[in-house]
This record gives structure tokens, C-alpha cells and sequence, in this order.
């Protein structure tokens, strides 16, 4: 018992040396829980996704197509110039 509470002791002494520690362990998680709650609170969310050049890939269009039937994604595919017109026309947003 003496040998954990030793442990426990050390490791609240390296929190304390190291300011850095209390932002990894209080920080990202109060960060990471309005983050996810922003992401998950609002029940209509749809993310618009563009598949660029994907009608000759089968692959890409075997990994979304059970993606299409979900409401919480608007997949489109086509042409890099189909799209680059989508967003200069605004009708769609870039997301990186």
C-alpha cells in the first residue's frame, strides 16, 4: 500500500512540475465534450460531401453508397469543375 500511495504522490508532483499536464488532463476533455456536444445536439445536421472524378473508382463508390441512404449526409460525385462552380457559386461549403 505504502508503494501506491508513493506512486500517486510522484505523479502529482510531475502534474505539478509540468503546467502542461493540466491542460492535457482538464483541458481536452471539457474541450472535447462541448465539442461533441455541438456536433451531436442539433438533430436535422447534414453534411454535404463532394466525391470528386469517383465514376470510374468502384471502390469509393462501394464505401459511400451506404452512406447515401443516412439523412446526416448529402453525397454528390462528379468533376473537379462541377464542384469548384458548386463553391463559387456558394450553393456549397469547403470544409478542411
Amino acid at each position: 500500500m505504502k508503494a501506491y500511495l508513493r506512486m500517486i504522490y510522484c505523479n502529482f508532483l510531475q502534474i505539478i512540475r509540468e503546467p502542461i499536464i493540466i491542460i492535457v488532463y482538464i483541458g481536452f476533455p471539457i474541450i472535447f465534450v462541448f465539442l461533441f456536444g455541438m456536433a451531436f445536439s442539433q438533430e436535422n445536421q447534414s453534411f454535404s460531401v463532394g466525391i470528386v472524378e469517383a465514376e470510374d473508382e468502384v471502390a469509393v463508390i462501394e464505401a459511400f453508397s451506404s452512406q447515401q441512404s443516412q439523412d446526416a449526409f448529402n453525397i454528390t460525385y462528379g468533376s473537379l469543375e462541377n464542384h469548384l462552380d458548386l463553391l463559387e457559386n456558394k450553393k456549397t461549403r469547403l470544409y478542411y
